[in-house]
């Protein structure tokens, strides 16, 4: 589960989630963490993602990791695996200017 999918979903919906969420992205802030937790939880209504998923992009710091467990334990689906992958921060950057967003500028990146 990609959260840029999720916020996608919920900006194109035109959900109020999506629209805050919006409002921070094109200002180019951070989308802060409790609307970010709101976000990942509507998608996890998901039924496609029931049988269980891997988090993409999620959680991004530990405040949003313990949310996480907070989050599932409520929904009854406790994690049973995190995976860690690391990269070499010049290529995060070279990879997130490739993707054309107007949120991914380099003022931007260096806040996150």
């Amino acid at each position: 589960m990609s959260t840029g999918t999720c916020f996608a979903k919920a900006i194109s919906q035109g959900t109020e989630l999506g629209k805050q969420a919006q409002g921070y992205m094109q200002a180019g802030k951070l989308v802060p963490d409790e609307l970010v937790l709101q976000i990942i939880n509507e998608c996890l209504d998901d039924p496609r993602l029931q049988p269980g998923c891997l988090f993409d992009g999620f959680p991004r710091n530990v405040e949003q990791a313990e949310a996480l467990d907070q989050l599932l334990a409520k929904r009854g689906t406790p994690l049973n695996m995190v995976l860690e992958l690391q990269v070499d921060t010049q290529e995060l950057v070279r990879r997130m200017l490739s993707r054309k967003r107007p949120d991914d500028t380099s003022e931007t990146i260096s806040n996150g």
